[in-house]
């Protein structure tokens, strides 16, 4: 019987490597060679596939965050449905922005550990390259919920808005890649695994953040 390694294609191999690689050693540490060797090719058919080191990191992201992409997509389409051609309501906008992680990081899957330990890893690269490519596989998800927004609320400044969305991914980066830290710093009263709780709790906080005065 063949092991599974052997029955994966190529392509698969070298992206089960990428992420592995990427997640312990970061963009800057890890290395095509190393990433090739991990997979059983060679260096070639690593660039015939994507490209370049960038290319391979994108489509690493593409492939772990492009379903959790769709999810936000799909939520949002449907708040806007059931508004009836009024802009949805700032909740629903943040419940389509914060549900489909939340129940990832709750759900203890292993695509949850992958992700996880990707984001956390590129969450915490200082450099600039890393972090563009992070936003290049995001940003249509992000422009998506500054629209939705600035719909909810069309009074408020262009700057503000962006502001508040920044805060708005940040407190959820942090929830996503800190659970253990929150669970330990509250004593075990804030279990950040209890997706209900959360999600009323951060969306009732910031809802009433966009709504403040500018």
């Amino acid at each position: 019987m063949p092991g599974k390694r052997a029955q994966k294609d190529p392509k698969t191999r070298i992206l089960d490597t990428a992420e592995k690689v990427f997640s312990s050693r970061g963009f800057d540490g890890a290395s095509v060679r190393t990433i090739a060797a991990g997979a059983g090719v060679n260096l070639p058919t690593v660039y015939y596939y994507f490209g370049s080191k960038q290319g391979l990191m994108l489509a690493v992201l593409d492939r772990r965050c492009g379903p959790l992409r769709q999810e936000h997509l799909d939520l949002l389409a449907r708040y806007e449905k059931e508004a009836g051609g009024l802009p949805p309501s700032v909740e629903n906008v943040l419940e389509a922005m914060l549900l489909p992680p939340l129940r990832l990081a709750a759900s203890k899957s292993a695509t949850h550990a992958v992700v996880m330990r990707l984001i956390g890893r590129i969450m915490a690269e200082p450099d600039l390259e890393t972090q563009t490519l992070l936003l290049r596989g995001h940003r249509e998800v992000r422009t998506v919920f500054e629209e939705a927004f600035a719909r909810s609320l069309p009074g408020l400044p262009r700057e503000v808005l962006l502001w508040r969305c920044e805060f708005v991914w940040g407190v959820l980066g942090s929830m996503l890649c800190g659970s253990q830290r929150v669970s330990n710093e509250t004593r075990g009263a804030c279990d950040p695994l209890d997706t209900p709780v959360v999600m009323a709790q951060m969306i009732r906080f910031l809802a009433e953040g966009f709504r403040a005065p500018a």
